[in-house]
């Protein structure tokens, strides 16, 4: 690897830790960890979403995923609501507080870049967009593989399921 590879590389990271940085200090004095915080953004985005389904999307088991809804419920960022056409499934939403909580971590974030945008010079911001663009488009054409590879592998999976 070339030194202006390595030397983007470690740019790109020392941005990127003092970005994820910039809301730290209002999710700790809440008392929240970071996979709680995690789940309370994927609950104010998709949910409401029943344990099992928010499990998958973070990846962790549903004891785990009940273990996070617990705390956020406990601090009234969260609610379990129950299902009236099969009470055995509970889903779990954000409340109304837990929404406001999660666009203050973004506000606390966004407004800090922004500010340091308007502060570059037109060609530099112009070359930064340029290669953000590019990091884009890596990351959408690897998710597009992501994807294709874990529907290949249901396909499979199918198949073999017909054939027993």
């Amino acid at each position: 690897m070339t030194s202006d590879y390595q030397a983007a590389i470690d740019e790109f990271l020392e941005v990127s830790g003092r970005l994820l940085g910039l809301g730290t200090p209002t999710w700790i004095e809440q008392d929240l960890s970071f996979p709680q915080v995690k789940t309370l953004f994927v609950l104010a985005r998709f949910g409401p979403l029943p344990v099992g389904q928010l499990a998958q999307m973070l990846q962790v088991g549903s004891p785990t995923a009940s273990h996070l809804i617990e705390k956020l419920v406990q601090a009234g960022f969260a609610e379990r609501l129950g299902r009236s056409e099969d009470r055995r499934v509970v889903e779990v939403q954000a409340t109304d507080e837990g929404k406001a909580f999660t666009q203050r971590l973004v506000g606390l974030r966004d407004a800090p870049v922004a500010k340091m945008i308007m502060q570059m010079a037109p060609e530099d911001m112009t070359t930064l967009r340029r290669g953000l663009r590019a990091l884009l488009d890596i990351l959408r054409a690897d998710m597009e593989k992501e994807k294709q590879s874990q529907r290949h592998s249901t396909d499979k999976e199918r198949s073999k399921e017909k054939e027993v």
